[in-house]
């Protein structure tokens, strides 16, 4: 459901909650970074290609301008044990994130408290307006000539 999320195949306003789609948003953007950092520093493409692939290897924190999550809030993510620290940072979640962007954002509940919520649709509009650069890299490898996939074999 989340890539279909991501993909404008299930209106916004359907979607109840953001949390999975803004995760697999952010893990493909880890994931594949490095592989689109390599396509921009490839001398034959074109410059606007290039701005597009640093674009598409920005992290979701980065690209948004969300500041690392610096205080632990068990409300927010719950950590196990020391182990769950890494390099003396905090490790993400997506509520922990939708939870600074709030911040920085400004959306509140009337408490006064982060609303995560409206930071995620937030999130999945920009996405969705093509404001938050998204898309999967070709595979790696040659294309495969003379085979054909389909019902009958």
């Amino acid at each position: 459901l989340a890539e279909q999320i991501i993909g404008g195949l299930v209106p916004l306003p359907i979607v109840r909650e953001p949390y999975s789609a803004v995760r697999w948003l952010a893990e493909l953007k880890e994931r594949t970074g490095t592989r689109w950092s390599a396509m921009a520093a490839d001398t034959s493409m074109s410059h606007q290609d290039k701005a597009l692939a640093h674009a598409l290897a920005a992290t979701v924190d980065k690209a948004l301008k969300i500041p690392a999550v610096a205080e632990f809030d068990p409300e927010i993510l719950e950590l196990t044990g020391a182990e769950d620290v890494l390099n003396e940072t905090l490790p993400w979640s997506p509520m922990s994130m939708l939870h600074q962007y709030a911040k920085v954002r400004g959306f509140a509940h009337r408490g006064g408290d982060p609303d995560e919520h409206a930071a995620g649709q937030t999130v999945l509009a920009l996405v969705l307006e093509g404001r938050l650069p998204y898309a999967v890299p070709p595979p790696h490898g040659d294309p495969v000539d003379g085979v054909h996939v389909g019902v009958d074999g």
